[in-house]
């Protein structure tokens, strides 16, 4: 199926309450494959705006959005299989977190995905920086 079949196609879900744990973990670990814990997983969700694309029944792309409501917010991730990489998902995904959070949103990159964002309106902002959790 080529690319533009596939966005006639797809269904967009802004606040997606439906978005089921195990639909995301596999997601998730297709693009950053790792040990995750469903429990912990499923509070996460529940604690972000998640904004999901469907083919048919099968999750092919979120957006989760922590924010305050009122000072901040960010981008926690954007994920797409990478199966359907480069049709225009992952930017739709980024145009309906513009239309509908409810702050300035703020973000990090990772290195080489830059000009993804930048031909998807988004602007360079200040520098981030990280503190890991300490460990006992």
């Amino acid at each position: 199926m080529d690319a533009y079949s596939r966005k006639d196609i797809m269904e967009y879900k802004v606040d997606d309450c439906t978005l089921d744990v195990q639909a995301f973990l596999a997601l998730a670990d297709s693009v950053w494959p790792g040990q995750y814990d469903a429990d912990k997983t499923q509070e996460a969700l529940r604690r972000t705006c998640n904004i999901t694309a469907y083919e048919g029944s099968r999750l092919v792309g979120c957006l989760r959005i922590l924010t305050d409501g009122y000072y901040f917010g960010t981008i926690t991730e954007l994920l797409v299989l990478p199966g359907f990489q480069r049709q225009g998902i992952g930017s739709r995904l980024l145009c309906l977190a513009r239309e509908h959070a409810p702050t300035l949103l703020y973000f990090g990159a990772q290195p080489g995905v830059e000009e993804f964002y930048e031909k998807n309106g988004c602007t360079r902002g200040m520098q981030s920086y990280m503190i890991e959790k300490a460990r006992p």
